[in-house]
């Protein structure tokens, strides 16, 4: 018998002995009271190690004898328990078998709410308390009955009849000022409708009520039209960074009636208040949008419903080409569109208004009023000399048939007109490394990310061809000259599905790089390429989603894994929403939308994991400030005027900092905490009544 499948050795019930041990378990509940551990639940074997299921057992370990005791609840899998009545504490209550359950401490008792029974779509919304001292459950609110929906009542008003959902973990808890508190997991809101939730309750356990205090009392996170407003759940949303704000558009996700389809709903959010708002779309899945007259700008005028497109920012205006349709039997688009921010109005510029049509290519390095890029989604893109640049994706080349594509387009706003670059004009086009300059590319590819910094753009991994023309999840890392019009591999595999090498984090070295990935964030800042999460492969095993952030540094050609697992499928670290916490990290996700604003990196939604179990549709937004890990760019200056930084921020207690010879530094009377100081030759430190203290 191997350890993952042990059986429990029960011994007999409230005797502890040495030879006493639970069965193997996942997803039980734990406690800590007079120098015991406790332990109940979970889904596991059990004594026979033979049975798998949910368990109600309660275990005891004394830290003093090193001995395990049986408690309570049954010796086999699948108990319906003994709820008794509700309120009155009996010996012989006991909760049923939980897997998964939500748990907290206080007061000296131990509180267990919901949980998955034998199938993870059979969830309870049970309340027990437990008391050590008594060695006695009692049950003490929600139903004995599963697959409960939700009384919320009123928001932020207590009511003896309010009772949260069924549901099973994935959820947050914790206890704070005498309540206790619930957030989310999967499971019923008001509906029977299955999903993740994103309510917020309140337990006060003096008054045995609940309180609804925040968030939907629906599953997947619909969106919010009306004041506070906000986007629903979604991935393979459009995003674009301007004028440090966001737009999201569209993407596949929950409208405001939870309905899940493709949305043409335009958001603009705006870091410096924390709000979102609504500008343009409709707030139901599944738009086919109004085309109008080509070139003319319009009120009405509304792309169809999409995800997956690309996008660009120029001139106070916001592009997208193509894009994928969910809910049409032919579904991908070539259309160009143009937002004006001053006139808050679409206009539909180049491309047909069809599905599913082959590309015009004209001639390689020609400017042409007929030419077009075929219909595709999943393309990478960037703005470069006041043009607009797109790479790849899957759709159609010059031939009928569906693939990937490799091919680079250009955009000329000031015309309206497309000019094919680089690349092949046919599909599933496979990596070159070697002969001719002109010919060395990367292989068709769609989801790779892109960011351009000074003259070079560069394109990492996604679904795509390798060298050998296999089709599979990339981690190659290319650059394209826009001068030279040549491409170099800068790090890398030309081979599908490779693992990640992810070294030691927070240290950059030759043999770091990221696993093979699809549909992940990409970001430049401060002449650094930042890569977070996607799916693929961590450092070893099946893929999956990530969460890992990356940072490549082109002056050194190096990698430095910065931030998450080096696991697939990890669950975020909330912390306090609105606080900084160096444990914070977002769930692994893909397919999430980015931006960069205020020296700061953003990320929102996704398909993915939130705080835990199951994945789902994410509308969660998370930023990301970088280690500033700069030189003093004046002859002197004050150490915390930002203007002298040349990241434009004043080092903290994450940044590495290098001065630079014959500056002079006033510390201002104050001390100062960062990571470590390199004093790069003769320094003066004035007012250096201060001081500088390095982790």
């Amino acid at each position: 018998m191997t350890a993952s499948a042990a059986g429990g050795v029960y011994g007999t019930l409230g005797v502890a002995a040495s030879s006493n041990t639970p069965g193997a378990r996942e997803s039980a509940a734990s406690f800590t009271f007079n120098n015991k551990l406790y332990l109940t639940g979970g889904r596991s074997y059990v004594n026979s190690g033979a049975a798998v299921g949910t368990n109600n057992d309660l275990w005891s370990f004394d830290i003093s004898t090193n001995n395990w005791t049986w408690l309570k609840g049954s010796d086999v899998v699948n108990s319906v328990g003994s709820y008794g009545t509700i309120g009155v504490a009996n010996a012989t209550n006991v909760p049923p078998g939980k897997a998964y359950p939500i748990s907290w401490t206080f007061n000296n008792k131990f509180y267990l709410f919901g949980s998955s029974l034998n199938s993870s779509n059979l969830v309870r919304n049970d309340l027990w308390e437990y008391n050590p001292s008594t060695n006695i459950w009692t049950w003490i609110k929600g139903t004995n009955m599963a697959n409960v929906q939700g009384q919320y009542g009123n928001l932020g008003v207590t009511n003896s009849t309010n009772l949260p959902g069924g549901r099973l973990g994935g959820s947050s808890s914790w206890a704070s000022n005498d309540k206790l508190y619930l957030f989310g997991g999967l499971g019923l809101g008001t509906t029977a409708t299955y999903g993740n939730l994103n309510d917020l309750w309140e337990y006060n356990p003096f008054t045995n009520d609940f309180t609804w205090i925040k968030g939907r009392n629906v599953v997947d996170k619909s969106g919010i039209y009306d004041a506070p407003t906000r986007p629903g759940a979604r991935f393979g949303g459009l995003s674009w960074d301007y004028n440090n704000k966001l737009y999201l558009m569209g993407g596949f996700g929950a409208d405001e009636n939870g309905t899940n389809g493709s949305m043409n709903d335009l958001w603009e959010y705006n870091p410096a208040t924390n709000v979102w708002a609504w500008l343009k779309g409709s707030k139901f899945a599944n738009s086919l949008g109004k085309f109008g007259i080509s070139g003319v700008p319009d009120a009405t005028n509304l792309p169809r419903a999409r995800e997956q497109s690309a996008t660009w920012t120029y001139n106070n205006k916001l592009y997208l080409f193509g894009g994928r349709n969910s809910n049409m039997s032919v579904s991908l688009s070539s259309d160009t569109w143009v937002f004006d921010l001053s006139s808050n109005n679409w206009t539909w510029i180049a491309g047909p208004i069809f599905f599913d049509v082959i590309g015009i290519y004209g001639t390689m390095g020609v400017e042409n009023a007929g030419n077009f890029p075929g219909s595709r989604k999943g393309s990478t893109a960037w703005t470069y000399n006041n043009k607009l640049y797109l790479f790849g994706g899957n759709g159609k080349g010059i031939s009928g048939g569906n693939g990937l594509l490799n091919d680079l387009w250009e955009f000329n706003p000031a015309t309206n007109n497309w000019l094919w670059a680089n690349g092949s004009n046919t599909v599933n086009a496979s990596t070159i490394t070697t002969g001719s300059p002109n010919l060395i590319r990367p292989g068709s590819r769609m989801e790779a990310v892109s960011c351009i910094d000074d003259d070079n753009a560069y394109i990492m991994g996604g679904q795509g061809n390798d060298s050998n023309n296999s089709l599979g999840t990339l981690s190659d890392l290319w650059r394209y000259n826009m001068t030279t019009k040549l491409f170099t591999l800068m790090k890398g595999s030309t081979l599908i599905n490779q693992f990640g090498v992810y070294g030691t984090q927070g240290v950059a070295n030759n043999l770091n790089k990221p696993g093979a990935r699809v549909g992940a964030n990409a970001w430049i800042y401060n002449k650094k390429f930042y890569v977070f999460g996607g799916g693929g492969y961590a450092s070893s095993g099946i893929s999956g989603y990530l969460n890992d952030l990356w940072e490549y540094k082109p002056s050194t050609n190096n990698w430095t894994w910065l931030k998450g697992s080096f696991a697939i499928e990890s669950g975020g670290a909330y912390g306090i929403q609105g606080v900084y916490d160096p444990s914070n990290i977002a769930g692994a996700r893909a397919n999430s939308s980015s931006f960069f604003a205020n020296n700061k990196l953003y990320s929102f939604g996704g398909n993915g994991f939130g705080s835990g179990i199951g994945s789902g549709y994410l509308n969660d937004l998370w930023e990301y400030t970088p280690a500033c890990t700069e030189t003093y760019s004046v002859a002197s200056g004050n150490w915390n005027t930002t203007s002298t930084w040349s990241c434009n921020q004043v080092p903290t207690s994450i940044d590495k900092v290098e001065i630079k010879a014959s500056h002079i530094i006033n510390l201002n009377n104050s001390s100062y905490s960062f990571k470590s100081l390199l004093l790069n030759g003769n320094i003066t430190l004035g007012q250096s009544s201060g001081s500088l203290i390095a982790n």
